[in-house]
């Protein structure tokens, strides 16, 4: 039997055991087709059947080598044997998802124009095949092109791609879907205002956003994460979308933006807000906490305090990067939920922080006076905790108002921030707290006889106000913190 009779009977036991199920044996046929020296399309046949059936037993990678030497053999043979099988969009579909992995990898090296290159030399192979086919490499492609400026080459893949012929197995085309959507995004970006690629849609929203014309550097922030930024350039274009929905009074839209761009990476998003002036920091900050205070509260009410707890548990998490004196409400809260579900460690480790806040840096008068009452129901919940904690009873209802005011003053501290700010009530729970036995109570006798006369001296003289909040008060201020946080260690 001459070769190509052998080679011919070999197929029809590949297509017999197929159709029973034994693709390992059908692969066996096909291995022994190309051991003969057989004509070009009977190999090129007998490549394109075995990449089928290899698919069948899950080797990918393997199918995909078999098919692109099919159809470097059909291309070279001019003999267009791949054309007429059946199995012709399957075997490609999976050469497309592999060229795409490849080119991918490249990427992810940084080694775009050599993905690029990779990319376009594959393509050629398909050059004898009727029709459009490898959607994915072209939509990498024009990705690609797009970035490193190639405008007229990223829009012919683009379109390309969206004209190619799709296998339809369920993975596959799923993929296709997502980069098929980008695609068409990219294509209206271009249509709307000549912008390929996220990087020139998100300089599009900076000069848009410099010219004053902030609807359309919304659309073109908006439109540069559609497209799946890297996220640096994301984190930016999240803060830029606050910052511009902020200045329209859109809070819910600011408050979108601002949590995932510190969700992506607060620590980045941190320094990138230094670009920006500190009053637009501190408004955000301020309104998340707000917004993330009023949905524990919902799911209080709703659920139980744990749960509102395991959801402020996760914002605080978010921004665990930052500072432990940002956020006071938030920890404020958080201190005060784990108070009653007798957490008292956490609760501890918040109030005592949110106490301690240095929040906000700006000038902003509502900020300060808003963050000064944090501090103050902070300070109370602390020392209510220390109490606690130190007794085994709750006091109940913490100490209004009236009845702080009615106590005995702290002179020093009254005059130089005021008498209604958390370092004098800080202060003053401290001195109740440690200061009331031996050597120490005689100091504070001493010090209510001189205080007074020395606190009517300062509250003429704004320098000394000043020299005595920065030299006694604030010292003073975080020694009581430290003793608190020790307390409640300790106990």
């Amino acid at each position: 039997m001459s070769d190509q009779a052998e080679a011919f009977d070999a197929m029809l036991k590949a297509f017999e055991a197929a159709d029973n199920g034994d693709f390992e044996g059908a692969i066996e046929f096909c291995d022994s087709i190309l051991r003969l020296d057989v004509a070009p399309d009977q190999e090129v046949r007998a490549r394109i059947f075995k990449s089928f059936y290899l698919l069948q037993v899950g080797e990918f990678e393997k199918s995909a080598l078999e098919t692109e030497l099919a159809m470097i053999l059909d291309r070279s043979e001019k003999t267009r044997e791949f054309e007429e099988t059946s199995n012709r969009s399957m075997v490609l579909g999976n050469l497309d998802y592999q060229w795409l992995e490849r080119m991918k990898a490249f990427g992810r090296a940084g080694k775009s124009a050599a993905g690029i290159n990779f990319g376009i030399e594959k393509l050629r192979l398909v050059d004898a095949v009727p029709g459009t086919y490898m959607p994915l490499t072209r939509f990498w492609l024009g990705r690609h092109m797009a970035a490193l400026g190639d405008t007229d080459a990223a829009l012919e893949m683009l379109r390309s791609g969206l004209a190619a012929e799709v296998y339809e197995e369920e993975a596959y085309a799923q993929v296709y879907q997502e980069w098929a959507s980008s695609a068409g995004k990219a294509l209206e970006m271009y249509t709307g205002y000549r912008a390929l690629s996220p990087q020139q849609a998100f300089e599009s929203g900076t000069e848009a956003m410099m010219a004053g014309d902030d609807a359309m550097a919304i659309r073109a922030f908006r439109d540069a994460l559609e497209l799946q930024m890297a996220a640096v350039p994301a984190i930016h274009a999240h803060l830029r979308l606050a910052l511009l929905y902020s200045k329209q009074g859109k809070k819910d839209k600011l408050i979108e933006h601002g949590e995932e761009a510190l969700r992506l990476d607060a620590n980045q998003a941190v320094s990138i807000l230094a670009d920006h002036d500190d009053e637009f920091r501190d408004v955000l900050f301020a309104k998340l906490e707000a917004n993330w205070g009023r949905s524990a509260l919902q799911l209080e009410q709703q659920n139980s305090i744990q749960s509102a707890l395991n959801y402020l548990a996760d914002r605080i998490e978010l921004v665990s990067y930052l500072p432990d004196d940002f956020f006071p409400l938030l920890r404020l809260t958080i201190g005060k939920y784990s108070l009653q579900v007798g957490d008292f460690d956490t609760a501890g480790k918040h109030l005592v922080n949110a106490v301690a806040s240095q929040f906000p840096t700006s000038d902003n008068a509502e900020l300060v006076d808003l963050t000064q009452q944090v501090k103050t129901e902070a300070g109370n919940w602390l020392l209510h905790l220390t109490h606690k904690r130190r007794t085994g009873v709750s006091r109940g209802i913490l100490p209004s108002k009236d009845e702080l005011a009615s106590e005995k003053r702290c002179w020093l501290a009254s005059a130089s921030c005021g008498t209604h700010s958390v370092e004098v009530a800080l202060l003053r729970r401290f001195r109740d707290t440690y200061l009331t036995h031996g050597w120490k109570r005689t100091m504070v006798a001493f010090y209510y006889r001189t205080a007074p006369g020395i606190a009517e001296v300062i509250e003429r003289q704004p320098f000394l106000m000043t020299l005595v909040r920065v030299a006694i008060v604030a010292p003073t201020y975080r020694f009581a913190i430290r003793c608190f946080r020790r307390s409640i260690r300790r106990v």
